[in-house]
C-alpha cells in the first residue's frame, strides 16, 4: 500500500509540473494564445480525474483520506474571512521584506500571463476556478493526507506537502516563485489537518488567485 501511495505522490508532482512547464517553460510563452492556456486548464481537470481513478482502482482507497467534517453554517464564512486575512497579512509582510532587499515581484512570464488574462476575463475566471479546485484537491486533499499516512505526523505532512507545492510552481519563473506557494501550503495545510474541511480552502484559493490576477489589470 505504501508503495502505491508513494507512486501516487510522485505521479501527482510530475503530472502537475509537466502540465505547468509545457505551457510556461518549453513553449515560447510570449507568443502563446488564450487557446493554449485554455487547453492547459482542461489538462489539469483531466489529470485530477485520472488521480481520482488511480486512488479508487490502484490504491483502492478514497481520494480524500482525511474525513471531511461538517461544520455549522457560520463556520464557513468565518473560516474563509479568517484564513484570507491571515494569509494576506503574512504575504504583505513578505512582499515588504522582498521589496526592501530588492527582489522583484513579477517575472516576465507572470507579466505576460497577466496581460493575456486581463484581455479575457472569462479565461481568468476559469483559470482561478481550476487552480482553486485542482491544486487544493491534489496537494492538500491527496498528497498531504497520504504523507500523513506514511509518516503518521500532521507536522511532517504539512511541511512536506508545502515543500512539494512550492517545488511544483518552479515553472512560473524562478526559485523565488516557489516561496509564496510554500507559505500558502503551510497555512492551508495547517488549517486542513486541524479543521478537516477542504471546501474552505478551495474558495480561499479561488478568491486569492482572482484578486491577484484582477488587480494586475489596468
Amino acid at each position: 500500500m505504501n508503495k502505491k501511495i508513494i507512486l501516487g505522490i510522485i505521479i501527482t508532482i510530475i503530472g502537475f509540473y509537466a502540465i505547468t512547464t509545457k505551457f510556461f517553460g518549453f513553449a515560447d510563452f510570449a507568443t502563446e494564445k488564450s487557446t493554449t492556456l485554455l487547453i492547459s486548464r482542461i489538462e489539469f481537470w483531466i489529470f485530477l480525474i485520472l488521480m481520482i481513478i488511480y486512488a479508487k482502482y490502484i490504491e483502492k482507497e478514497n481520494f480524500l483520506q482525511i474525513t471531511e467534517q461538517k461544520k455549522k453554517w457560520w463556520f464557513y464564512p468565518l473560516a474563509i474571512v479568517s484564513l484570507l486575512l491571515i494569509t494576506t497579512i503574512i504575504m504583505y509582510l513578505i512582499v515588504l521584506i522582498k521589496h526592501k532587499i530588492g527582489i522583484q515581484n513579477n517575472t516576465k512570464i507572470e507579466e505576460t500571463l497577466y496581460t493575456l488574462l486581463c484581455e479575457n476575463k472569462g479565461l481568468m475566471l476559469l483559470t482561478c476556478i481550476t487552480a482553486g479546485v485542482t491544486e487544493e484537491l491534489l496537494f492538500r486533499g491527496y498528497i498531504l493526507s497520504r504523507i500523513k499516512i506514511l509518516f503518521k505526523s500532521d507536522v511532517l505532512a504539512v511541511i512536506i506537502s508545502a515543500l512539494l507545492f512550492g517545488l511544483a510552481h518552479f515553472a512560473y519563473g524562478d526559485f523565488n516563485r516557489m516561496f509564496f506557494p510554500f507559505i500558502i501550503g503551510l497555512i492551508f495545510g495547517t488549517y486542513y489537518v486541524k479543521y478537516r474541511n477542504i471546501s474552505v480552502l478551495i474558495i480561499c484559493h479561488f478568491i486569492m488567485d482572482f484578486y491577484t490576477l484582477y488587480s494586475q489589470c489596468k
